[in-house]
C-alpha cells in the first residue's frame, strides 16, 4: 500500500521574529526544513525572491548557502538562528535589523493585488495591504483548505 505524503501549510507569519528580532527569518527556516524534507506543498517557494531573498540578502547569505545549510543540518530555530549571526561576525548590527525588519513591515501589495486577498480571505477592512498581513492570512486560508479538503490552487 502506498504512504501518502502530507505536506504542511507553513503559518509561521513574517512579521514573527526569534531572540534576533529578525522578522520573517523563523518563516524562511520553516519553509527550508519543510521543503528539504519533501513536507512543502509545491505551489510555495521554498526560498523566494521576495521576503526570502530580502532576509537573506541584510544579512549577507546567499541562497543557495541557506538550502545547503538547513538540508545538511536540519537545525531547530535557535541553530539557524546562531547560524545566521556567525554569518554576521558573531554578532547582529541593531541598525541592520532594525532596517530590514522596516523594509519587510512596510512592503505593500499593489492595490489590486491587495484587493483581490482581502475579498479572497473576506476581510472587511479595506486599510489592510500591508504584505505581511496579508500572506499570513493568504496561509491561513490555505490551510484552512488543506485540513478541510478543498483543494483550490493559490492565486
Amino acid at each position: 500500500m502506498a504512504q501518502t505524503v502530507t505536506k504542511i501549510v507553513p503559518t509561521i507569519s513574517t512579521k514573527t521574529s526569534g531572540t534576533s528580532g529578525i522578522v520573517h527569518l523563523p518563516r524562511l527556516w520553516q519553509k527550508l526544513l519543510l521543503f528539504q524534507a519533501g513536507l512543502l506543498p509545491e505551489d510555495y517557494d521554498a526560498c523566494g525572491d521576495g521576503f526570502d531573498a530580502m532576509t537573506l540578502n541584510a544579512f549577507g547569505i546567499k541562497k543557495q548557502e541557506a538550502i545547503d545549510f538547513i538540508s545538511g543540518h536540519k537545525p531547530s530555530y535557535v541553530e539557524f538562528e546562531n547560524w545566521v549571526i556567525e554569518k554576521n561576525g558573531g554578532k547582529l548590527d541593531s541598525d541592520k535589523v532594525r532596517k530590514h525588519n522596516e523594509a519587510i513591515l512596510a512592503y505593500n501589495h499593489s492595490d489590486d493585488t491587495a484587493a483581490a486577498m482581502r475579498a479572497s480571505s473576506g476581510l472587511k477592512d479595506h486599510s489592510i495591504k500591508d504584505a505581511a498581513t496579508l500572506n499570513t492570512h493568504d496561509d491561513f486560508d490555505e490551510f484552512h483548505r488543506h485540513i478541510v479538503g478543498e483543494r483550490v490552487s493559490r492565486n
